[in-house]
């Protein structure tokens, strides 16, 4: 049996940098026991399976960088044809595994909030999009977008700006299958378009709080950490119990959005949600779980994109500037 990787197994490896492969080499030999890092006879032994399987796994613990998903999204009946007649583990070409549905990424910065950060990734089937009144870095992959606040009814407030934006990207990406939201303190590292995958027939996929699980907790924080005022935000809390709503049924992340465009649900739950904003709290993420509540869909049905927003590796996130807009 030969102990020399086939071509594309040698070119897989040698596309990880530098940086990943002692954590690779020690977290596949110490769960796979001596396993090599090259697969000996991929077909006979479906050693090479097993190495994909931890190499996915580690890829979604965080271990090792998104940048390696071209290499590390392979679909099984792909890797069964292998077994049941090909005689190497030769790769197929990247842009196989990836839908080419339109994604339209975007952000919105108003006022001196954050600092402007180029994406570090330009996917051919992503465009790069900036709600800002901040000016770009010469050659940015950022395309700016103008907002005229008259012309959809608000004052020239960057709160309400920002919040409006963020919430009817229909309105201004039509043309796109997806829309990214991300907020000003994040940074977008890698290509998203594995995220569109498994979305919820609601058309809306993003993160669960890390910390906590319920609106009254996040009132509390709020209050602490002088995010608007306590009078507003206890009232808030008395609203939504005495509309039933239970304690602890989750709360999301509202830093980063995946939404499907066209989606009526997703469009319905959107109104309501600015209605909320606008009518009863100026924090978003107070309102959307009342929302959710309100139309029977589940904290887990939205949060598909787990817990571990601020180690996520798509995403990298920056501290606000000290003069926050809140």
């Amino acid at each position: 049996m030969s102990s020399t990787p086939c071509s594309s197994c040698s070119r897989f490896w040698k596309t990880l940098p530098s940086r990943s492969r002692p954590c690779l080499n020690h977290r596949i030999q110490s769960s796979n026991g001596s396993m090599s890092m090259y697969p000996t006879d991929p077909v006979r032994s479906g050693q090479h399976i097993r190495l994909m399987d931890e190499l996915k796994t580690l890829y979604v613990q965080g271990v090792i960088h998104a940048d390696l998903k071209r290499a590390l999204l392979f679909r099984f009946k792909r890797w069964a044809r292998q077994l049941l007649g090909r005689e190497s583990c030769e790769l197929e070409q990247p842009a196989d595994y990836f839908s080419d549905k339109r994604i339209a990424v975007y952000t919105v910065i108003y006022g001196a909030v954050d600092e402007i950060h180029e994406p570090l990734t330009t996917p051919d089937n992503c465009d790069f999009f900036i709600f800002t009144d901040q000016p770009l870095v010469p050659a940015s992959i950022w395309q700016p977008k103008v907002f005229v606040a008259s012309a959809h009814g608000l004052p020239d407030d960057p709160v309400l700006k920002s919040r409006y934006v963020k919430m009817f990207p229909d309105q201004f990406f039509a043309e796109y299958d997806y829309t990214l939201y991300l907020d000003g303190k994040f940074q977008l590292r890698t290509d998203p378009t594995e995220l569109i995958h498994d979305m919820d027939p609601v058309g809306l996929k993003m993160f669960r709080h890390p910390l906590r699980d319920c609106v009254l907790q996040e009132i509390k924080a709020c209050i602490r950490q002088q995010k608007g005022k306590p009078e507003t935000l206890k009232a808030y809390g008395r609203y939504v119990q005495a509309m039933g709503m239970p304690r602890h049924y989750g709360l999301l992340e509202g830093a980063i959005i995946l939404r499907q465009t066209g989606n009526q649900r997703c469009q319905h739950l959107m109104h309501q949600w600015w209605e909320q904003f606008e009518q009863k709290v100026r924090r978003d993420q107070l309102s959307l779980p009342f929302v959710l509540w309100q139309n029977n869909i589940n904290i887990e049905q939205i949060g598909l994109l787990g817990d571990q927003i601020w180690s996520n590796p798509v995403f990298r996130k920056y501290p606000h500037r000290k003069n926050k807009i809140d």
